[in-house]
């Protein structure tokens, strides 16, 4: 579990849903979640707005979904 998937489901969203908004596949984004992946900035920055969360609350410093 990481801390991204655990707010994701808090807000009500699925992965598939927030994946197609923020521009990057499911299946990539379904790994970011199991800390398996490191998304891009850009798709980590707009996770963090959508979700209302500081990225770093989110996001270690290498990119990798918080546990």
């Amino acid at each position: 579990m990481s801390k991204l998937r655990d707010v994701r489901r808090m807000k009500g969203l699925k992965a598939c849903e927030l994946a197609r908004i923020v521009g990057v596949h499911a299946s990539n984004f379904s790994m970011a979640e199991n800390r398996k992946y490191v998304l891009g900035a850009d798709a980590r920055i707009k996770i963090a707005e959508l979700l209302e969360l500081p990225e770093t609350k989110l996001f270690n410093s290498s990119g990798l979904a918080r546990p």
